[in-house]
């Protein structure tokens, strides 16, 4: 399955790449991009966005599938670029960021590194807003309630919503099934320990399903930064800070 891609030339020098989240879609960082300076590209995972649904959903669907998959996206790009990935999309990039010659940095927003056996209970809060991304079909009001949680402010919840509504409900099935009872995440923390690139983590201080005292302890994030007034989608709550942070990422990486 081909992945779809769109990319915005502002005629820069540094390219950022854009992996969304479980039930979502790249129109998630249109706010950010809209205001960025530099180069961008934002890929719909399988099940999602322009992508679409899958003929082979339990191969695609699959978190090694999605690997594959992303990887070979992304392999295509010939010039350095930034990878950020937010939530299941940020697990993913820690996933392949090693496999990328040309990913000279990894971004991961609203995304702890797990460990090996999974640590989901130390990573995440139990919030019951996240059992709402691992069940195929949802009421209304399941997706209402679990959003409303997972942001600080409402005014995306319109356009997440439909996001949720458009993914493929077996994709949600699909990576609960291989991802936690089939164990095919990675040693994320591991990775990122000892990972050649500069790694840096976004989260918001009022995001209701990441665990932050985990997030802290985790020493090898080269720097982790914490936005306030914003839930579990920094970019899409606070596109202007998220925006100065990249900046600022950009300039490190870029800096003699």
């Amino acid at each position: 399955m081909k992945l779809q891609a769109q990319i915005v030339d502002k005629k820069s020098n540094a390219m950022i790449v854009f992996v969304h989240g479980n039930s979502s879609s790249s129109l998630d960082f249109e706010s950010v991009i809209s205001i960025l300076e530099h180069n961008s590209m934002t890929v719909d995972l399988p099940g999602h966005g322009q992508t679409g649904k899958s003929e082979s959903a339990a191969d695609d669907y699959s978190v090694e599938g999605l690997r594959r998959q992303l990887t070979e996206a992304l392999m295509q790009i010939k010039n350095p670029f930034i990878l950020v990935g937010h939530s299941l999309g940020g697990h993913l990039c820690i996933e392949i960021a090693s496999k990328l010659q040309q990913c000279k940095a990894l971004v991961v927003i609203g995304a702890p590194p797990l460990k090996k056996p999974l640590n989901l209970e130390e990573a995440f809060t139990g919030s019951e807003a996240l059992q709402v991304y691992f069940k195929a079909d949802n009421l209304k009001d399941e997706i209402d309630k679990a959003l409303s949680q997972m942001l600080f402010m409402s005014g995306s919840k319109k356009m997440l919503t439909s996001a949720f509504v458009e993914t493929d409900p077996e994709f949600r099935q699909i990576l609960a099934e291989t991802g936690i009872q089939k164990g095919q995440l990675l040693d994320e923390k591991r990775i990122v320990e000892n990972i050649r690139i500069p790694v840096y983590a976004i989260n918001g201080l009022q995001d209701p399903s990441v665990n932050l005292d985990y997030i802290r302890s985790i020493s090898s994030f080269s720097k982790s930064y914490e936005v306030a007034k914003c839930g579990h989608f920094p970019h899409l709550e606070q596109p202007i800070r998220t925006k100065e942070i990249l900046d600022e990422i950009v300039e490190d990486i870029t800096t003699p």
